[in-house]
Parts: structure tokens; sequence; C-alpha cells
């Protein structure tokens, strides 16, 4: 395995299974700093520049306008498409929101395990959420209907403080801080083995198309 790098300073970062955009910081003239926006190639590695409009669309589907202008936040968020075109949104502190694909309000609730926040989510399409726990050493599986928690997968063997998570086909692929790992789960069976080991903790950990992709501290990188 090798890391390409393809740019640092990132801020923030959205993700589907067919597409990768990200926020880079720079600086102006004035020395005032602000975020950039890109659209990057899988194949190539080459970005583009996009709109901020195109990057949130990305993140949230079709309710991206209705989500950033009811919650007013699209950066320190995480977002996970829902069935039928909905969305939900989950801030650090486990606060979570939900849309409808029209843009309605479909409702909130804390997403917390044992009084610990979820940091990211991601859904299979069955109408609930996986979430990682990081101070639970642990994943779980949240209904968004029933506002209930169904299944803990973990312990601090299986999955050291899980942060970043990300859907592929049937897999959840769960960055790890504690030893600087990603895991991939399978749905069906919950288990879980250690895929990529890097050399400082990934935030999260992607594929587009089959292309793996990796954000820690230092950049973006593709692996080749």
């Amino acid at each position: 395995m090798s890391l390409r790098l393809l740019a640092d300073r990132i801020l923030d970062m959205a993700a589907t299974e067919q597409e990768l955009a990200y926020i880079r910081e720079d600086t102006g003239a004035d020395g005032a700093a602000f975020g950039s926006f890109f659209l990057c190639d899988w194949e190539s590695f080459h970005s583009v520049p996009i709109t901020k409009q195109e990057y949130i669309h990305l993140k949230f589907g079709a309710a991206a306008p209705a989500i950033e202008a009811t919650l007013g936040d699209y950066l320190s968020c995480a977002g996970a498409r829902l069935p039928k075109g909905g969305c939900a949104v989950l801030f650090p502190d486990g606060e979570m929101h939900w849309f409808r694909s029209d843009g309605a309000y479909g409702g909130g609730a804390a997403l917390l395990y044992q009084n610990s926040p979820a940091q990211e989510i991601a859904c299979l399409g069955d109408g609930a959420v996986w979430a990682t726990i990081p101070d639970r050493n642990a994943l779980v599986r949240f209904s968004v209907r029933d506002q209930s928690v169904l299944l803990r997968v973990g312990g601090e063997g299986v999955f050291p403080r899980p942060t970043g998570l990300f859907r592929s086909l049937e897999q959840l692929l769960v960055c790890c801080e504690g030893n600087a790992t990603v895991s991939a789960m399978t749905t069906d069976s919950y288990e879980a083995a250690v895929l990529r080991r890097f050399p400082e903790p990934p935030r999260r950990f992607i594929r587009v198309f089959g292309q793996e992709f990796v954000w820690m501290g230092s950049g973006l990188y593709a692996v080749t």
C-alpha cells in the first residue's frame, strides 16, 4: 500500500460510492482564511472547483437546501442518506435531525449510547442508521422511527475509539483512532477485520467505484 497526497488543510469531506468532494482551507490576499470547494475525480485524482451549493447537495442529497436553511450549519455535522431521498444529520454532541426528500423536517433525537454521543453515521437503506461511539469503542444500530438503539457491536479489541464511518456496498468501513486502522464489518454477520493500517489516525476512509481514499490530519490521500 502507498499513499498519494491529493490535498492538505482539509476542513470537511463529503462522499458517496460514486463521488468525492472536499473543502480545503485557503488564505486570501488580506490574510483571511476561507474554504474552497472541490470535486475529486476517482480515476485521475484531479480536483476541479465546485460551488458551495454543489458540495452541500453531495453531502445531504435532495434535502440539502432545507437542511442548510433549518440548521444553518453544513460543516460541523455528518450526514447520511436515508431511504426515499431523506437525510439524517448528526452533530458532535450526538444531536441528530432527519429530513424528508422534499425538505420537510422529520424530527430530532439525541443519538447517545451509555450517555456517550455518536460521532459519524451511515445508512444501509433500511430506515436505521449505524453510528460510531468513540468513548464506548462501539458501533450501534439506531432506529430513526423508534428513536432507540437496536444493536451494539464492538469492544476495545474490535473498534478502539471508532470515529469515521462509511458504507461500501454491504460493508461498513470504520476508522479507529485508537490504533490508526480501518476495519471492515459485514452487516449480515457483524464480523470485523482490520483492512488498512496508517501512519496516523484516519478520520474518514471511503471507496469510490472501488478506489480507496483516506482523510487524515495531514491531508486527503488516494490509497494506491
